[in-house]
């Protein structure tokens, strides 16, 4: 327990360093000083570590490692780490290793915005529970063997024009 201690103290040591502050504040202004989970603009804001590496200096990490959150979505994000393995346990409930590895990487090579995440992630949530569209992507796939992003694209002017071929 001293050593964690010790370790929080040095960190928050570095946060006060000026290379931090400086990159802290190009992280603001990228983020155009607003919260990316809420929103807000008028919340007291901080600069988010999506994940942490060993022996990398705060400052050192890449632009996209970092992300501006208010003190309370940035409270939550802490908060929410704890279930991470509580949505692990949920995907391996219908998939295998390889298959999360799979949709992770999957996501990763998006290079999906900041500013559309929340939005594609309801997407993929009404596209998941949603049988019509499920319909759809199967029938897609295996008339076609298309990839995802075709598929979708597919199925989202078909329902724009209120269209259903799925069997």
């Amino acid at each position: 327990m001293a050593d964690y201690k010790q370790r929080s103290q040095e960190y928050a040591q570095k946060l006060k360093d000026p290379r931090w502050q400086k990159k802290r504040l190009e992280i603001f202004e990228r983020d155009k000083w607003t919260c990316q989970g809420c929103w807000s603009t008028t919340n007291t804001l901080t600069v988010h570590h999506k994940y942490y590496l060993n022996e990398v200096e705060p400052w050192d990490y890449p632009d996209d490692a970092l992300l501006t959150l208010c003190e309370d979505c940035h409270e939550m994000e802490f908060i929410q780490k704890d279930n991470d393995m509580d949505l692990i346990s949920m995907l391996r409930r219908n998939f295998l290793s390889g298959e999360i590895y799979t949709l992770a990487e999957g996501f990763r090579q998006l290079n999906i915005p900041r500013d559309n995440a929340p939005w594609l992630a309801l997407g993929i949530n009404l596209m998941l529970t949603d049988r019509k569209l499920q319909a759809l992507l199967v029938y897609y796939y295996q008339k076609d063997n298309e990839n995802l992003l075709h598929i979708i694209n597919k199925i989202r002017d078909k329902i724009e024009k209120g269209e259903n071929h799925a069997k």
